[in-house]
Parts: structure tokens; sequence; C-alpha cells
């Protein structure tokens, strides 16, 4: 559940589990990306390590993401691929390893342990007979297997008091408003407000890419390339917006000289927002609209004619047909031309795999 609550921006830079992307289906040529995170891949090989220790242990491996990418033409034929490794230098949207965060969690949570304390109190104080029945009520309460509006009224009345001597008055608030939620449902959803805190937390990833030609293993493109994201609005908001910085460099064969040779370097910088829109029933993003500027600029090796200074407007929409189901649609608009390119693509991201190794 948590891991759905990620914007499909964030899952795009980074991946906690595995995501294949199908890229520029709509264009003449077309690429199919598989990225993978470390710490996941050494979980289904050996899922002894799922314990919290090792989690901590090998924060290296849970930082670290790699891929492959291979590209056809308009043929649908191999065209060369794409290998890349990624490590997120800072990435404080990993709560579970957060040093604050269980001090925040037992803070936030420490009130309902008061609370059923509190109960147990008052209970003590009634019939025998009727304290069997009402707490075997009030425990299916706590464990969230009976709706507060379920319990006797009694019952009901015992835990409103409870709370009231406790000066609860949040949860006495929110029982009133809302008598379908059980206490355990209550700190659940308590739990994850603190866990939402995170998805606007920075987060900056180094990448290194490195390119083959279609006929044969050889570099054809070195890629240096740098990414940062972090949230600007209450991420319990309906929706949030997400600042992203992203630097490229290219250093790549100048087709205009005889033979292959690594000679053109182009730099470029992309900067803008994705705003995240929300279903406000699960808190999950359903609807992703980022819109950026970038400026690229060829070092070396322009060809004639070539301008040396592109300036675009980009736009990404994703639409979540499904909890792991992505689908972007990519534009480029140049002002000085007028020309616009668009993309479809595809990206499923394979969480179930984390839920079933446990993580």
């Amino acid at each position: 559940m948590v891991d759905s609550l990620a914007s499909g921006n964030y899952k795009s830079v980074l991946t906690s589990y595995f995501n294949i992307v199908l890229d520029k289906l709509s264009g003449p040529d077309k690429e199919v990306k598989f990225n993978a995170n470390l710490f996941a891949l050494m979980l289904k090989q050996n899922p002894s390590l799922n314990i919290d220790t090792n989690y901590s242990k090998y924060t290296f491996a849970r930082n670290t993401n790699f891929g492959v990418t291979a590209k056809l033409d308009t043929n649908r034929k191999f065209a060369g691929f794409t290998g890349n490794l990624k490590y997120a230098i800072i990435n404080k949207r990993d709560y579970s390893v957060a040093k604050e965060f269980i001090p925040l969690v037992q803070d936030k949570l420490n009130n309902y342990f008061k609370l059923h304390n509190q109960i147990e109190s008052e209970l003590s104080k009634i019939d025998l007979e009727l304290r069997g029945k009402f707490r075997r009520e009030i425990n299916g309460f706590i464990r969230d297997s009976i709706r507060f509006s379920d319990l006797d009224l009694t019952a009901q009345e015992i835990v409103i008091r409870s709370a009231k001597n406790l000066k609860l008055n949040d949860i006495v608030k929110l029982l009133q408003r809302d008598p379908a939620n059980s206490l355990a449902k209550m700190a659940r959803s308590d739990f994850e407000d603190i866990v939402k805190l995170y998805q606007n937390k920075p987060l900056w990833t180094a990448d290194f890419a490195i390119t083959s030609y279609n006929d044969k293993f050889q570099v054809s493109n070195l890629r240096f390339s740098t990414e940062f994201l972090k949230g600007v609005i209450n991420p319990n908001a309906s929706s949030n917006l997400e600042m992203s910085v992203k630097a490229n460099m290219d250093i790549g064969d100048d087709s205009t000289k005889f033979g292959r040779d690594l000679s053109r370097s182009i730099f470029s910088f992309e900067a803008g927002f994705n705003w995240v829109m929300k279903n406000w029933n699960q808190n999950q993003t359903f609807l992703e609209c980022k819109f950026t500027a970038a400026q690229n600029s060829i070092a070396k090796g322009a060809y004639p004619g070539e301008d040396k200074n592109t300036f675009t407007l980009n736009g990404t929409l994703r639409l979540r047909v499904s909890n792991d189901i992505w689908i972007p649609i990519e534009f480029k608009y140049e002002p000085k031309t007028g020309n616009v390119f668009g993309f479809l693509n595809i990206a499923t991201n394979f969480s179930w795999l984390g839920k079933r190794t446990g993580e």
C-alpha cells in the first residue's frame, strides 16, 4: 500500500522493485526498457535476506538501480542496446531507515496505547458479567473487526469517556464524525499520514549509461546524468507539486567523421514541475502532468548547419490504469521551429513482487 502512494514520476526516477517500459511506441525508433532495484533482485534470489537488520544493512543496494534498454528501428529490428547504473546519492524518501521515523510513529500512535489502557481501567469498574461482553466488543473495535457504530451503546460510552478523560479530543471528534471507524483503522491512517510526509522529501540520483552500435558491441554513446526531485505542497492534500531538475552530458559518435569515435558532446538541462492529482478514497496518484523547459547545447561536434542551442517546452501526461501500470504520453515543442513531437509509452512497476518476498 505504501509503495502505491508514490508518484509515477518518482518511480520513473528510482524504482523499488522491477520496472518495464515500452518507450516511444508511436515513434519510428522504439525502446524496451527493464530496470531493477539491486536489493529487490537480491531478495528474489535469497528471501532469507528479508529481515529488518539486513534491510538497514544493505542501504547501498536499496539505493541502486540498474537497467537494460533494447532499441528497435522502424522495421522492429535490433538497433543497439543501453546499459545503465543509477545510485541515489540522497534518498530522504526512504522513510523505513530514517532515524526520526520511529520516534514520529511512536509519538503519533502512543495515544492509542494510552486509550486502550484507559478503556481497561473503565471496564474494571463495571459488573463482572457485563465486563466480559463489553471487553470482547471493544477488543473487536481495537482490532478493526467491529466498527464503533456497531458497539453496544454502553461500550461506545466507555470508549468516548476514556478518550475524554485523556483529553484525546481529536479521536472523540473523529469517532463522532465517522462512526464506521475502528481504533486500528484510525491508527493505520495516522501511520500512513506520517509516511506521506516523506513523499515531499528530496531525492537526488546520479546515472551512468553506455549505448552500443546496432551491428557490434562497441560504445557509441556515454551519458552522465543527474536528477533531483522535491515535493513543494502538503502531501496530504488532494494534489501536490514536485520540483524536477535534470542535467545530462552525452558523449557520442560524430557521424560526419570517418570511422567511429566519441568526439561529439551535448549538454542538456531540464527543469519544471510535476502536478500530482490523487484519488480521494485511497490517496493514490491517478493522474500526473509534468511541464518542463529544456536547453540543449552542443559543446563539441556540431554538424554543418545544425543549431548549437535548442530550447524546448516539454510535457508528460501520466495516467494510472492500475496499481502497477501507467500510460505516459510525452510531447516536445520547439518554439523556434514550431515543431511538435509526441510519444506514447507504457510503464509497469512490479510492486506485487515485493509482497511475495515480504518487503
